[in-house]
């Protein structure tokens, strides 16, 4: 898979894209309601705003000392999704971030864009990196406080297949499936799987993801085994250095990065141009049992043709995949 302004995904290689923007001043309005509630630093707290419209948790410790904690709510702005959040006291940090949640109404999303939480810098809304979309929610890790509030951010991450072109030439053909077949590709449909983390501003970032399936299916004329498999997913990224001054609410240094994921077993290399990462993800699954091809489920659509067996699952709104095996 490579990543760059443009996504793509293959089961064995995907190409990803990128390309974002978002234009956005901060607006008044009338004199905001006030809640206020005091939070012991020990112990951590919540600061919820009326009528579920969101919540602040702030974990334990994450404070310097016992404070009581101000939220005033503003109406929207003309580009805001939701009411404005404004935190106090002024200057307050978290050791440890804490997690703001916006309640944000999917009436307001747009044909090819998501929503974000995004903080207040100058007259400027900057989305959150790390900030997510679930059941009504728009939630996202707060450093420091200011001001908040969910805004519209366009132009998508696309995940594209490397062999699109099995994909929109496969016609189900039947054909003789006895024998012992090895896995070649395992093909996704393109889809949006994000948005830009660098809003459009970095055209250099390259990414690549190879799934690679070691394992056998053997098939007689009335059974199907599926040997002990390993999955081992590898990921391959380099973002050039000047990407990370960019003001796009992503990381600012190969070193962040490399924190990160060496949490997931990564590792990065800042080459003084680039930031080079790699990850590696090993999957193990035992042998299956022995099944009877008349209960198996069938293989749905396939076709059999020089000596490779095309198996299609793909959906029509775009979902499953079409696995592509070769005969031993």
């Amino acid at each position: 898979m490579k990543l760059a302004s443009r996504a793509a995904l293959a089961a064995c290689a995907v190409t990803v894209v990128f390309g974002l923007s978002l234009a956005s001043s901060c607006g008044g309005g009338s004199t905001p309601s006030t809640t206020s509630v005091q939070v012991t630093a020990s112990k951590g707290g919540v600061v919820a705003a009326p009528g579920d419209k969101g919540k602040l948790t702030i974990p334990a410790n994450a404070l310097g000392a016992d404070t009581t904690i101000t939220l005033a709510l503003s109406p929207a702005a003309s580009d805001t999704v939701t009411e404005v959040f404004d935190f106090g006291p002024s200057g307050t940090t978290f050791s440890t971030p804490a997690t703001l949640e916006i309640a944000a109404d999917a009436s307001k999303l747009v044909s090819g864009k998501s929503f974000a939480l995004a903080v207040q810098e100058g007259t400027t809304w900057k989305p959150i990196a790390g900030s997510t979309y679930a059941n009504g929610k728009v939630s996202g890790p707060v450093a420091h406080f200011s001001k908040f509030t969910v805004v519209l951010v366009d132009g998508n991450v696309v995940v594209m297949s490397d062999c699109a072109n099995e994909i929109a030439a496969f016609q189900s053909c039947g054909g003789d499936v006895v024998g012992t077949w090895s896995y070649e590709n395992y093909c996704f449909n393109s889809k949006v799987i994000g948005s830009d983390p660098f809003r459009g501003q970095c055209p250099g970032f390259m990414g690549a993801l190879n799934l690679n399936i070691a394992g056998d299916i053997t098939i007689t004329a009335t059974t199907t085994q599926v040997s002990a498999t390993t999955i081992t997913f590898e990921t391959d990224w380099s973002i050039p250095n000047s990407c990370f001054s960019l003001d796009a609410g992503f990381y600012t240094s190969c070193a962040q990065v490399q924190q990160v994921l060496a949490k997931s077993d990564g590792g990065c290399t800042d080459t003084g141009s680039a930031c080079n990462c790699k990850q590696t993800s090993v999957q193990s699954q035992d042998a299956g049992e022995v099944k009877p091809r008349d209960t198996d489920g069938g293989m749905g659509e396939y076709c059999v043709k020089n000596g490779k067996l095309y198996i299609s699952d793909l959906k029509p709104d775009g979902g499953g995949a079409l696995i592509i095996l070769k005969k031993k």
